[in-house]
């Protein structure tokens, strides 16, 4: 097998300015919220509501402002008889 060689004239460096890496930094916020009612002491009803955000993938940027794509998040809504 032949060792890759890359030629450092094709890739240019990226400037990280103060405002670049501020928005390497983030901040979240997530809540969840249930509920159970227990109708006879042997059946429950529930009800759970929740959010949730994932860090930003750092392996990737959008140009042209060189900036961290934006956390994924997610919502669910759980219910049922218990």
């Amino acid at each position: 097998m032949r060792p890759v060689t890359i030629d450092p004239g094709r890739f240019k460096e990226l400037d990280f300015t103060d405002e670049i890496a501020d928005s390497l930094s983030y901040k979240t916020t997530t809540y969840t919220v249930g509920a159970v009612y227990h109708l006879t002491p042997k059946f429950s009803v529930f009800y759970n509501m929740a959010n949730n955000n994932a860090a930003p993938s750092n392996n990737s940027i959008i140009l042209p402002d060189k900036k961290l794509p934006p956390p994924t998040n997610g919502e669910t809504n759980d219910y049922g008889l218990g």
